[in-house]
């Protein structure tokens, strides 16, 4: 009985004192010149991404580690947080650890981490040139600017989406670094936004002086952040092309404000404060997108905060996000600060009221065939889609009678035209249990809609709308069927998305290895749904994208321009192959134009008859 016990007691230990704890993480890396040469000196930083607890953790101790003579850093982990490097190094928890690579002379390095890692990696910097930069500040920086680490404690993630982190970062819409991708494992959840900063690809001389070093086929637009919150917070200046011609960059710092802001949530019903935040970003008109530089979680239903030492702009904006299940809001707001400013904003959460979204609006949807033949006794569905709160309300369900048409009432219109329409209340109409919408629409008090036409979703073999864009070149109006007689891959895109630059660059690069009888076969149409056209030409020209075709702009209001709604654009890149008939040959191209261009001769016999 005695030697049962001392086998139950064994078998127990596990479960009493947990599993044996998983082998150290051990990485040794060998950091290189383009021709294998060792470079000493060059800095290693780490950052873990822990998908598990939603946290941004410093992988490294200290932050930034020196490679040796031999080039070589043997990377010593953060013992504080080592137990949940280990799990994601080992594969028994979701994560990213990213190391970051930077050497005076040279390309930053970006290495991403996911299981199964490596114990030992080469990576090859390729060589840059400089950018100096020199700070002319009102105030003196702080002596340490420039010198603290990327991360010195765990942060949530949500904190650094879309932020880029250190104190002074350099971005542009395509990378500036090299980046490889360690592992297997694939990652969906969002991460990190880099950009250069000291120590990667960004040599610190002094608090005001800095060298970038930059890839050399470098294009403008390129941004330039000071991101301190006791000093300068939210400075943004752009890198023209002139600079980078001289290879130098010199700024007359301004005199900083600052914003009170007054927040009322007590009616909100949630009291989960990590999901009640407030979200103060930058916009930058140069790249269309919006920099997320501070997050404040809300811990009180009435709260004042104040944000010192704000750079002066008309770029700022607030954003108040409510998270809770079946009950999400958002309200933004835009507001300028001026130099010594002292500015103060309310916001307050309103309630949801759908009552709030009826009005005296009368309209008629009219559902036909391609070919204008009526659709009759149709299941249809309205709903009022309120971004604000992510929330829909269906204002209508009927069939149509005999002429295709659904009268409509009780609609709400804006006031007046929105700044951007795809984040106002919009109206969409389904079929009845279908998926995705048949239109999309907006209306605004005194716009003159009476009607609104609905056709069926297209299909391969459907004729393709005669869409009418702006070409960017001679500012004339085309037509889509002007192109009839070649295939044509329609190309939506806009110079926010970042996905989009990866794609066209790729669509570039297959483009120049095509013989010029396979070029013949094939006309390029690069649509962009920008919200303005303004410098959408320019932008395609500094990286040579514009040689793959013709260069067109969808029309004013981005998603809801009447073009990009003619194919139902709900996501960017997209890319549409139409045959030479004018007729949808493929709707979501995936292959890589070569493999398409072997095709392209017998897609046509291959597509279904239709019937539109």
């Amino acid at each position: 009985m005695r030697g049962l016990w001392g086998l139950v007691i064994l078998l127990s230990l596990p479960l009493l004192w947990g599993q044996e704890p998983l082998p150290p993480a051990v990485l040794t890396l060998r950091v290189v010149d383009s021709e294998g040469k060792p470079i000493a000196g060059a800095r290693v930083g780490g950052l873990l991404v822990d998908h598990r607890q939603l946290l941004v953790l410093p992988a490294t101790q200290p932050f930034w580690q020196s490679t040796d003579a031999e080039g070589v850093c043997s990377v010593r982990w953060a013992a504080a947080h080592e137990p949940a490097l280990r799990e994601v190094w080992y594969g028994e928890r979701r994560g990213i650890v990213y190391l970051l690579v930077g050497a005076p002379g040279y390309r930053a390095h970006l290495l991403a981490i996911t299981h199964p890692a490596p114990a030992e990696h080469t990576i090859a910097l390729a060589p840059a040139q400089p950018l100096e930069v020199e700070l002319y500040p009102v105030h003196a920086p702080p002596d340490d600017f420039g010198t603290a680490p990327v991360l010195n404690k765990p942060l949530p993630l949500l904190e650094l989406w879309g932020r880029p982190p250190g104190e002074l970062s350099v971005t542009s819409p395509t990378p500036l670094y090299q980046e490889t991708h360690l592992g297997d494992r694939y990652e969906r959840l969002p991460t990190l936004v880099f950009g250069l900063m000291p120590n990667f690809g960004v040599e610190r001389l002094t608090p005001t002086r800095y060298r970038v070093w930059l890839p050399a086929d470098v294009q403008p637009p390129l941004a330039l952040l000071i991101n301190r919150p006791d000093w300068l917070w939210g400075y943004l200046a752009f890198i023209d092309a002139d600079a980078l011609a001289r290879r130098r960059l010199a700024l007359d710092l301004p005199r900083s404000g600052e914003l009170v802001v007054r927040v009322d949530i007590s009616q909100y019903p949630v009291s989960d404060s990590r999901e009640r935040v407030l979200i103060l970003g930058r916009a930058d008109a140069e790249e269309a997108r919006i920099y997320a530089l501070r997050t404040v979680f809300l811990d009180q239903p009435v709260q004042e905060i104040r944000l010192e030492n704000l750079a002066p702009s008309s770029e700022w904006q607030l954003r108040l996000a409510l998270y809770a299940p079946q009950n999400n809001y958002s309200a933004q707001r835009k507001f300028r600060i001026r130099p010594a400013e002292t500015r103060t904003l309310q916001l307050r959460y309103e309630p949801f009221d759908p009552d709030r979204y009826k009005g005296n609006r009368q309209l008629t949807l009219r559902f036909i065939e391609r070919d204008g033949s009526p659709v009759a006794n149709h299941p249809l569905q309205v709903v009022l889609y309120l971004p604000d709160y992510e929330q829909s309300i269906t204002v209508a369900q009927g069939r149509t009678d005999a002429q295709g048409r659904l009268r409509l009432q009780n609609l709400y219109e804006l006031p007046q035209p929105p700044q951007t329409p795809s984040i106002a209340p919009r109206y969409f109409v389904y079929s009845q249990g279908d998926y995705p919408s048949l239109a999309e629409f907006i209306l605004v008090r005194g716009d003159g809609q009476q009607e609104i036409v609905v056709q069926p979703r297209l299909q391969e073999g459907d004729l393709a709308p005669d869409i009418e864009m702006t070409d960017l070149r001679t500012g004339q109006t085309r037509r889509l069927s002007e192109f009839r007689g070649r295939f044509v891959l329609l190309d939506f895109w806009a110079t926010w998305c970042t996905p989009c630059h990866r794609a066209l660059e790729q669509l570039h690069q297959a483009w120049t290895q095509l013989e010029p009888a396979q070029r013949e076969r094939l006309q390029i149409i690069l649509v962009s749904i920008d919200e303005q056209a303004r410098g959408v030409l320019g932008f395609l020209q500094q990286r040579g994208w514009d040689a793959l075709g013709e260069v067109m702009w969808a029309g004013k209001g981005g998603w809801m321009a009447p073009a990009a709604q003619a194919f139902r654009i709900d996501s960017i890149p997209r890319q549409i192959l139409i045959d030479p008939s004018g007729r949808i040959a493929v709707l979501e191209v995936r292959k890589p134009i070569g493999a398409l261009l072997q095709e392209l001769e017998t897609l046509t016999g291959r597509l279904p008859n239709s019937t539109n």
